[in-house]
């Protein structure tokens, strides 16, 4: 009988306290000239479902990577490696068919996989120092992905996904600074990883 009358007690404590709280926080927001801000949950992320695309990319194309990455910190775009391939995406997604073709045709062949066995000829083949680049595409972009591709299959370009995602890299290297800031602020964040546990 006394354990349930000091609960009830404590918990009328407690809501007087919270009350002379909120009080004075109208008194103050009152006199600020501001109305009362109400905490807002922060809503659970939804899911996106995405899928890991891996690509090996020339040292060439690295370094004009690592460019369009100072430029975006020079311009204060916060973007990772995933979100300015998205990006050169949406660029090549908007270009017309000739741009499309000009574009993919600026890019360097490169002969990748193992090399044939040829024995009786003794010069080894030219290897070219690549490296491999790996990010989270959403399932949106996975579907502008595949209008390039079908996009390039009717101007009869032939060309491979990396081959894509590097003539994106160039068209977005080309823009000038105010349209790689808008472009680059229409690609979604994506929240990847694993979760933290609480």
């Amino acid at each position: 009988m006394k354990k349930d009358l000091m609960k009830e007690k404590f918990k009328k404590s407690i809501q007087a306290e919270k009350e002379k709280i909120k009080h004075q926080a109208d008194v103050v927001f009152s006199r600020l000239g501001h109305e009362e801000k109400v905490p807002v949950r922060k809503q659970k992320s939804q899911k996106v479902n995405v899928t890991r695309i891996g690509f090996a990319m020339p040292e060439e194309d690295m370094v004009m990577f690592e460019d369009i990455k100072e430029k975006c910190e020079r311009l204060k775009i916060r973007a990772n490696s995933s979100e300015l391939l998205r990006a050169g995406l949406n660029v090549l997604h908007g270009l017309s068919g000739t741009e499309l073709i000009d574009t993919v045709n600026l890019l360097k062949k490169l002969q990748v996989g193992r090399p044939k066995n040829n024995s009786g000829n003794k010069k080894k083949p030219l290897k070219v120092n690549v490296t491999r680049i790996g990010f989270a595409m959403p399932e949106e972009d996975m579907v502008m992905f595949e209008d390039i591709k079908k996009k390039c299959n009717k101007l009869k370009i032939r060309a491979q996904n990396w081959e894509l995602l590097r003539a994106g890299l160039k068209a977005l290297n080309n823009l000038s600074d105010t349209d790689l800031i808008n472009t680059v602020d229409l690609v979604p964040k994506l929240q990847v990883g694993k979760k933290k546990r609480q």
